[in-house]
């Protein structure tokens, strides 16, 4: 063997012998929280403390070197750190001698290691499916607690794990869409969880000026133009409103005595916010109201008069939703996060500004800090800092602009922010979600102590779920 190529490996040991003596030393840090553990997890923890010492290093220059001699670059040992490691060590230590000498056994061992993955993959999200190994988890919108029919086809179209996100709705809702879930999963015979994520502090873009009360009517077109299918909407009663036949289509309220006496083949008259004249024909009749369908864009406002041809009787639509607004930001972009949370424009005169409904941010976030929001769409840097604003230089944002609306995830990963991941309201809904919740998720961990406190009100309540965070 020539000499370089023996320094080398040598070499290669001793990267190896470092990480393994961070694994050691994690243990050690660890040990109190380890032993903590319950002892059918013990194992796992340790592995789990052994893997966050060893991502703690920049290896990629030891992957290189290891993959030059086609040996395990490390990639795939989460599951096992400790035994890759000594795995890979004596197989140097083999090529040095030109011998093979098996590495001492260790907490979680290679072969061993898939098996407990695989059995705790399924403690916590059920069994696999037919077909695929991964499983797939949906969020449910606020009309799950309503529409059993949607949450039917979830389930059937292959929802493994049902989310509840407890920032919205309330405990009626959330017991009304677990009973979807469970008699969806009987009624299909598939396994499909309820996760409820408990809301944590409130950390969110304050609110946006709103939009008119306005909708838009847009039939489907080819690309050249041509309607391939009407706009339709439903009109139903401005006092009794009833869901429509279809989800997501637009819903326009209407005076009840007025609906009554409509039929199937009225045709309605209206001029829209543009001033242009509009039709609208009636084409079925539904329980609780009549679809309308038009081939001509249309922008529909509360108060828009509909007229029927040939009758005098006329009608205004009711009351819509203001129409959501947002903050477009691009990179290079400076945003404001306020302390105030009064609703701001969507396009200011100056700096774009949108309020922060975490106080204990402005006294905590410092220059240089990453800032995301919304699920990471839009991300940048802490430029700047004062007791009521915390400028945030934009750099993550597509470069036509992205949106960002109200409501909306603050992330601020760097930041010591003083604050519980319990919040009194979840210790409230945690009553609810003990009752129905199969997984119990947590965001906003800072310390041990807030999965541990999560823990002791569970068992307080007596539940016995999984937790995850």
């Amino acid at each position: 063997m020539a000499d370089d190529t023996r320094a080398e490996l040598f070499g290669l040991l001793d990267g190896i012998d470092g990480l393994l003596q961070r694994l050691e030393q994690a243990g050690e840090t660890w040990s109190h929280w380890i032993d903590a553990v319950d002892v059918d997890y013990r194992a796992s923890a340790r592995n789990l403390a052994h893997y966050w010492a060893m991502r703690g290093v920049d290896l990629r220059d030891l992957q290189q070197r290891l993959a030059a001699f086609g040996l395990s670059s490390l990639g795939r040992s989460e599951p096992h750190v400790e035994a890759t490691l000594r795995l890979v060590r004596s197989a140097v230590a083999a090529m040095i001698e030109d011998s093979w000498c098996p590495p001492p056994p260790c907490a979680v061992g290679a072969e061993e290691s898939r098996a407990v993955l695989d059995r705790r993959t399924v403690e916590l999200l059920g069994a696999a499916p037919p077909g695929r190994s991964t499983r797939i988890m949906v969020t449910l919108p606020s009309e799950a607690a309503t529409d059993s029919q949607l949450v039917h086809r979830l389930v059937e179209r292959g929802m493994n794990v049902a989310r509840i996100n407890c920032a919205h709705d309330d405990p009626e809702a959330w017991r009304a869409m677990a009973r979807h879930v469970r008699a969806a999963a009987e009624q299909t015979s598939r396994s499909c969880l309820i996760a409820m994520d408990l809301a944590g502090p409130k950390l969110r873009t304050g609110p946006i000026a709103p939009g008119p009360r306005v909708v838009k009517l847009r039939p489907h077109r080819d690309d050249l133009g041509h309607v391939m299918a009407p706009a339709r909407a439903w009109l139903t009663s401005q006092s009794s409103p009833a869901p429509p036949p279809e989800p997501g289509m637009v819903t326009l309220p209407v005076p009840t005595e007025w609906l009554a006496r409509r039929t199937d083949t009225d045709v309605l008259a209206l001029y829209d916010t543009r001033g242009a004249k509009r039709t609208l024909l009636t084409s079925q009749r539904g329980v609780g109201g009549i679809v309308v369908s038009t081939d001509k864009t249309s922008y529909v406002a509360s108060g828009t008069v509909l007229r029927v041809y040939g009758a005098d009787d006329a009608a205004e639509v009711g009351p819509l939703p203001q129409h959501e607004q947002s903050l477009v930001l691009r990179p290079g972009d400076t945003l404001r996060l306020t302390r105030d949370c009064s609703p701001v424009s969507p396009e200011p005169a100056g700096t774009p500004s949108i309020g922060c409904t975490l106080a204990e941010v402005f006294g905590h976030a410092r220059v240089g800090e990453k800032v995301f929001f919304d699920d990471g769409r839009i991300g940048g840097d802490v430029v700047a800092v004062d007791p009521d604003v915390v400028e945030v230089r934009i750099g993550r944002a597509a470069p036509e602009g992205t949106k960002l609306r109200a409501a909306k995830g603050i992330n601020l990963p760097d930041t010591a922010l003083p604050v519980p991941a319990l919040t009194d309201k979840d210790i409230d809904d945690l009553r609810t979600v003990a009752e129905i919740a199969d997984v119990v998720q947590m965001s906003f961990v800072q310390h041990p102590s807030d999965v541990v406190r999560l823990h002791d009100e569970l068992g307080r309540l007596g539940a016995t779920g999984s937790v995850s965070s």
